[in-house]
């Protein structure tokens, strides 16, 4: 048989030769100049190498650590200084977003007061937006890093069809839940509903951030899990009370 040769040149990026040998299930990948000419081969033991340090990279860059070589061995080396200075710019940003998160919850304050049941479901609203929002940036990025090709606005419309599915099942669930619990139709109606926009736009979110970054030739592993989590943090609460807040009105 005839088959297209897997290969690799020079300039070729190392990751995606792992991809490669990975996805084609090689044991090895020639390496080719412009004439077809063979160079050389990256063996399977350097191949597993490449995977081990990019997979460290790539778990290092979602820390937000990503200024300072990553490789493990000298980020175990690094000073305490260099290290504070690494982590503190997104622990600073962290903290601001909190600060704005907590004034969106003390503008509702009256809704909370007449409501008190509302408080006890924050955190699950925020942690489901979190979840959805990080296993989505999760799976476009590894997608992004497998296929260089991506047709990025099939992806899309495929993920927007699950992220409806997910958001109206769990929203669903989320309101019998309460109902059968708590007894209270209203507050049931108003967590089921604000679960399922939170979702859409978590999931949103979880494919936006990253696209932007990619487009802007940013690596979109280094801020995607940072800058992701505070934007949904304050968008889930501004979502939660507003839907609380409406819909006590109108009920």
């Amino acid at each position: 048989m005839i088959r297209e040769v897997v290969k690799a040149h020079p300039y070729t990026d190392q990751e995606k030769v792992a991809i490669s040998a990975l996805k084609y299930n090689l044991k090895s990948i020639p390496v080719v100049d412009k004439e077809e000419r063979l160079l050389g081969i990256v063996t399977s033991d350097v191949i597993l190498d490449i995977l081990h340090s990019e997979n460290i990279e790539d778990i290092l860059r979602f820390a937000g650590i990503s200024k300072y070589n990553t490789f493990a061995a000298k980020i175990l080396q690094a000073p305490a200084g260099i290290l504070t200075k690494l982590r503190l710019p997104w622990l600073i940003l962290g903290l601001f977003g909190g600060l704005f998160a907590a004034q969106i919850v003390n503008f509702f304050e009256g809704s909370l007061k007449t409501n008190f049941i509302l408080a006890a479901f924050i955190p699950l609203i925020v942690y489901m937006a979190d979840a959805v929002g990080t296993q989505t940036e999760t799976l476009f990025i590894r997608s992004l890093a497998i296929d260089y090709r991506l047709n990025v606005r099939n992806y899309f419309f495929k993920e927007i069809k699950v992220s409806l599915f997910i958001a109206l099942t769990l929203g669903v669930l989320l309101a019998l839940i309460s109902f059968l619990w708590l007894g209270l139709p209203r507050i049931g109606a108003i967590l089921g509903i604000s679960l399922f926009f939170t979702i859409v736009v978590a999931f949103s979110l979880g494919l936006l951030v990253p696209h932007l970054l990619n487009k802007f030739k940013k690596d979109p592993a280094i801020a995607s899990g940072p800058v992701g989590t505070i934007i949904r943090d304050i968008l889930s609460l501004a979502i939660y009370f507003s839907i609380a807040s409406l819909m006590l009105k109108i009920f």
